[in-house]
């Protein structure tokens, strides 16, 4: 069986829903618990070094290992901004979206409980069906504009009704006092943080795809018209992605800084998530390659259930019926929205369907099964 398995490639994909769900809903844990247990770090420092000391490396790399050595490497960067300037500063504009979505994310895990930060994060599923009609010009079935509506419920559903100024006052979960413990939570700006962040995901993510199945532009002596490499473009947006990310560090009058310097703050928690959310922005890569869209959407689903169990266990956060029902919504809406059924209709008849056989199966089971 696991010979096979492996043949088929889905112990790779297991592998690959199973690394998803872990970051996708141990971040939105991980990011709450620092910035609201953890001493203040400054968020914008945080998303200068997972661009410029960890994806920026680890991509550069990825493409010498795919060039087989440095010198080949160098030699295809030369040649690729030497005839292809024009794709280079293309990929700036997701570049600018990435470093505006990374610190929106900061800025809304300080503001909104982790649950309903992911939850309201989802949107970016809207955004991304939008932008793939506008930009790639595909066509949504009915079924996914079905879940498209259904998705905008269910975050509307999750969210807190109570949305004004709140003072924290929880104590440590080890014991002690963190130094957040008291600090104002905004829960109405860490919803538009993540619905900014959502947006700008989406736009980049596709923008970004549309750049990755683009031919290169032909020039003299070059009568390829085959894509880019993957790694080739992951580096090239990392490294505008690294030299836009000091920018909002410049921007910010942080007093803090000033006397202590920029890293003060930057203990575990601080540099735990950094390492992560650096790991979920390589791991766009291996979605590619890997799973398709039914295994993300599944995976999205799953990290949102991560998400709301993690926040009741940790953050000992209420999770009432109609945030349940939210939750609901949302985890139905992804994977509808990745579903093979292109209509109402075809979605009812395969579940009659699967109805009827798991009836047959467990009614052969039970005339099988003997009396003693």
């Amino acid at each position: 069986v696991i010979v096979k398995a492996v043949a088929d490639g889905w112990l790779a994909r297991l592998a690959a829903l199973g690394i998803f769900v872990l970051q996708n809903g141990a971040a939105a844990l991980i990011v709450r618990y620092a910035r609201l247990y953890g001493p203040p770090f400054n968020s914008s420092v945080a998303v200068l070094m997972q661009e410029a000391a960890i994806k920026w490396p680890i991509c550069l790399l990825a493409f010498a290992l795919e060039c087989r050595g440095c010198r080949s490497m160098l030699y295809e960067l030369r040649d690729n901004m030497v005839h292809h300037p024009r794709e280079w500063l293309h990929l700036m504009v997701p570049a600018v979206l990435y470093t505006v979505q990374n610190n929106a994310v900061y800025y809304g895990y300080s503001n909104l409980d982790a649950a309903i930060g992911q939850v309201t994060y989802q949107t970016k599923i809207l955004g991304t069906a939008l932008c793939s009609v506008v930009l790639l010009g595909r066509r949504l079935s009915p079924n996914q504009w079905l879940s498209l509506l259904v998705l905008s419920v269910g975050v509307i559903c999750a969210q807190d009704l109570d949305l004004g100024v709140k003072h924290l006052h929880a104590p440590h979960p080890h014991g002690g006092s963190g130094k957040q413990s008291a600090s104002e939570q905004r829960p109405l700006l860490g919803i538009v943080a993540f619905l900014v962040a959502a947006l700008c995901a989406s736009v980049a993510s596709v923008y970004f795809e549309m750049m990755l199945k683009k031919p290169p532009s032909r020039h003299a002596g070059c009568m390829s018209s085959a894509p880019a490499s993957l790694w080739l473009r992951n580096l090239q947006l990392t490294t505008f992605c690294a030299l836009l990310a000091p920018l909002p560090v410049l921007m910010r009058h942080d007093d803090r800084a000033r006397k202590r310097g920029l890293f003060h703050g930057f203990g575990y928690y601080a540099w735990l998530c950094v390492i992560w959310q650096a790991g979920g922005g390589l791991l766009v890569a291996v979605s590619i390659k890997y799973a398709d869209n039914i295994l993300r959407g599944f995976a999205q689903a799953l990290a949102i259930i991560v998400a709301a169990c993690g926040s009741f266990i940790i953050f000992d956060t209420t999770l009432s019926a109609r945030f349940c029902v939210g939750v609901s919504l949302v985890i139905g809406a992804v994977c509808l929205f990745g579903g093979s059924s292109q209509t109402p209709y075809e979605l009812m008849g395969q579940l009659i369907s699967r109805a009827h056989s798991m009836l047959n199966w467990r009614g052969t089971a039970v005339e099988k099964e003997p009396f003693f």
